[in-house]
């Protein structure tokens, strides 16, 4: 599996997932606003206390759900509380203000009907800047 890692660790992150092309693959290709991009995986860096945010692509590829976002059992857990589905489809998990660390999680989707799984990881790390911004630019 591939893992692309940014140099410094933001406050605020989408991660959006969307099917791989390949004619009949239904493994996930994932990108964030911190511009990685990883098939299968990502590993996105987030501070302790920071926010990540899991959104279906525009271009899905066919994926009409997220289902379920948790840590794997091997896995220790950065979050605050266990991530939750919001009223329009995402999922939203607070990374815990004293979490440092990788977490191994999975993504539960859907295509066509037919539930996948596909284990990404959070690299959380204390934030390297001052920067702010938590627009994803």
């Amino acid at each position: 599996m591939e893992s692309v890692k940014t140099v410094a660790s933001v406050k605020s992150a989408t991660i959006f997932i969307t099917k791989n092309p390949e004619p009949g693959n239904t493994s996930l290709v994932l990108f964030d606003t911190e511009g990685n991009v990883g098939l299968q995986t990502i590993t996105t860096k987030i501070a302790p206390g920071g926010t990540i945010t899991w959104k279906i692509a525009n271009e899905s590829g066919g994926i009409t759900e997220i289902t379920n976002i948790c840590k794997k059992n091997d896995s220790q857990d950065v979050f605050q509380y266990d991530p939750t589905k919001q009223e329009d489809g995402s999922w939203l998990g607070v990374v815990s203000s004293t979490a440092k660390g990788t977490e191994s999680y999975n993504i539960g989707y859907v295509i066509d009907g037919v539930h996948y799984l596909d284990d990404p990881d959070i690299d959380v790390e204390e934030d390297d800047d001052d920067d702010d911004d938590e627009s994803g630019n």
